[in-house]
């Protein structure tokens, strides 16, 4: 059963946990070979610690931390989903929508301004 503390929010070594899945299969390795290359970087994990691990069963170590990285050859900030050109992207894809956002109300704006005027005129135009 995964350990949950309801008071976190971060969550970060839940998407250490998914990432290892990720790039262990990505990488095409079973649990036995990442435990091979865990004990070859210098952090020995048994492979059924890396099973848990990756189902969120487990806590994962500073040293784990370190030694997924060079077993499956990533930074620490790509296990933790913290990709320098992801956060470009994230920041990129927020920005259009706050974009968007903008052009939505200002159009909003307008055609409620335009549709005022439409009924002045036919409230003038009434009379004649």
């Amino acid at each position: 059963m995964p350990i949950t503390y309801k008071t976190r929010l971060i969550e970060a070594e839940q998407r250490v946990a998914e990432r290892v899945r990720e790039l262990r299969e990505a990488k095409g390795l079973s649990y036995h070979a990442l435990a091979a290359q865990m004990k070859a970087v210098g952090c020995e994990i048994y492979p059924s610690a890396i099973q848990k691990t990756e189902k969120a069963g487990r806590r994962i170590t500073v040293d784990e931390l370190v030694g997924y990285a060079r077993a499956l050859n990533v930074s620490i900030n790509e296990l933790l989903g913290q990709n320098p050109q992801t956060e470009k992207l994230k920041e990129s894809q927020r920005q259009a929508h706050q974009n968007a956002l903008q052009f939505l109300d200002n159009l909003r704006d307008q055609l409620e301004h335009d549709h005022q005027q439409t009924m002045v005129n036919l409230y003038r135009n009434k009379g004649e």
